[in-house]
């Protein structure tokens, strides 16, 4: 399949971040090209969500309260045996369902219940 420039610099970043993502992608553009799909915008747009699930995976959670607790522990530890010199503290957590999720990929906000609207920090249309 033949990628116009866009698409091709979109689908030349995803490979470097997620070959998996890429090929979807690819494949979200090549359904939603097939005129001859009368289903070709659901499917388009269901892998395209696949492509963000894959990309959201492992990137990193922005930092709360518990994760800057842990992390201060461990400086205090450091600092009470005069090792801060010595060792970095690098914490990161492992992948996204470690936690809980607080952005949400719905497809109407406003159906959420209120507890679970009021965290929710983006919304992305497709």
């Amino acid at each position: 399949m033949s990628l116009r420039n866009l698409e091709n610099q979109v689908y030349q970043e995803l490979l470097k971040i997620n070959k998996i993502a890429a090929r979807a992608f690819e494949g979200a553009l090549y359904t939603f090209k097939d005129e001859n799909n009368p289903d070709r915008f659901s499917q388009a747009a269901n892998s395209l969500r696949h492509v963000i699930s894959l990309l959201i995976r492992d990137l990193e959670l922005p930092d709360d309260e518990e994760f800057n607790r842990l992390k201060a522990e461990l400086l205090k530890i450091l600092e009470e045996r005069d090792l801060t010199d010595s060792y970095e503290i690098k914490l990161e957590r492992k992948g996204i369902m470690k936690k809980k999720i607080e952005t949400l990929f719905i497809e109407d906000v406003n159906a959420l219940p209120d507890p679970v609207k009021n965290k929710v920090i983006f919304v992305l249309r497709i």
